[in-house]
C-alpha cells in the first residue's frame, strides 16, 4: 500500500489594501490595532484601515482541507449604506455575527438594519 503524497501549497493571491497587504501573520497577531477570533477551527483577523475594514479568515477542516478568505469593505457614512452588502451577505448563508465582524459594525445595528428593511 502506498502512501498518499500530500499535495504542496500553492500559495493564495490576496490583495488587500496596501497598508494591511505586505503584513505577515506574525505582524497581525502582534498587532494592538488587529482584532483577532477564534471559534473551533476558524481564525479571523479584522483590522481597520484609511480604506475600511480588512478581514482574513482561515478555517481548517478534519480532512486536511484549509480554506482563506479575504474581504475588504469600504468605510461608509451613514451605517445605513451597509444595507445592500448586509443582504447579500445574509442570502449566501452568512451569519449576524459574521457579517457584523466583516463590516466592522454591531451585531445589534445588523439586526436593526434588517429588520428596518422589511
Amino acid at each position: 500500500m502506498s502512501k498518499k503524497a500530500k499535495p504542496a501549497l500553492v500559495p493564495i493571491p490576496i490583495s488587500l489594501p496596501d497598508d494591511i497587504g505586505g503584513t505577515t501573520l506574525n505582524e497581525l497577531l502582534n498587532d494592538k490595532d488587529t482584532e483577532i477570533a477564534k471559534k473551533g477551527n476558524k481564525i479571523s483577523f479584522k483590522r481597520a484601515t484609511d480604506f475600511g475594514i480588512a478581514t482574513l479568515e482561515i478555517e481548517t477542516f478534519d480532512t486536511g482541507r484549509t480554506t482563506i478568505s479575504q474581504s475588504t469593505v469600504p468605510s461608509r457614512v451613514p451605517k445605513s449604506d451597509y444595507i445592500d452588502d448586509i443582504v447579500e451577505m445574509k442570502k449566501r448563508g452568512m451569519k449576524q455575527k459574521d457579517i457584523a465582524f466583516q463590516l466592522g459594525i454591531s451585531e445589534s445595528y445588523v439586526t436593526k438594519l434588517l429588520k428596518d428593511k422589511k
